[in-house]
């Protein structure tokens, strides 16, 4: 099953420029850097930009999610641009907006569709509470099981001590009887015609 993208990357011919302009635009400091690369991490996405030596096509165009699509696309074409140089506008019925980095790859912006992200949300809180009611009946299942096995063990004790009482209690009456037979005088049989 294909998920949603992990990692982006991007060609870029000078990282310093590059850094700068992907900090501005995402509003973020890079995660990690060294001298061929810089990344940024964007919602669980990893961006990537990869230092290429020639410049060449631009890599294609990678679209983030905005919710003011407008506003967002104002502040992204004013970075790095000449004072007095206005940004075209953006088609207040399009979904989606199209902006260039310094080095030609397509920084795409699409809407988000507030009731869709709404949707997305109730569903996943729905999700949430069916796992933890799962949670707390598994958790009351596991409890109940283990007062019942305590139970067990407790009624397996008692019995023990029953018949061991009991044991001991028939043993000790047989003694008691077995000394007051060993300890009655013994009479002396006298047969029949002796004197």
């Amino acid at each position: 099953m294909v998920e949603g993208p992990r990692a982006i990357r991007i060609p870029v011919t000078h990282l310093g420029v590059g850094r700068e302009w992907y900090r501005r635009a995402l509003e973020r400091e890079p995660e990690g850097e060294d001298d061929r690369s810089v990344v940024f991490t964007v919602g669980g996405c990893r961006l990537v930009l990869q230092l290429s030596e020639q410049p060449g096509e631009p890599s294609g165009a990678v679209y983030w999610a905005v919710d003011q699509l407008a506003a967002e696309h104002l502040r992204i074409a004013t970075i790095g641009q000449e004072a007095g140089h206005a940004p075209s506008p953006v088609d207040p019925t399009a979904a989606t907006a199209e902006l260039r980095d310094p080095f030609g790859n397509v920084f795409g912006l699409i809407a988000t569709d507030e009731r869709q992200e709404r949707q997305l949300r109730e569903q996943r809180t729905a999700e949430k509470l069916a796992l933890q009611n799962v949670r707390e009946t598994l958790d009351r299942m596991q409890q109940k099981d283990a007062d019942q096995k305590r139970i067990n063990r407790i009624i397996g004790w008692a019995l023990a001590t029953v018949v061991l009482l009991a044991l001991v209690f028939a043993w000790s009456l047989a003694s008691q009887q077995r000394q007051a037979a060993d300890a009655r005088p013994v009479l002396p049989i006298k047969a029949p015609g002796s004197p």
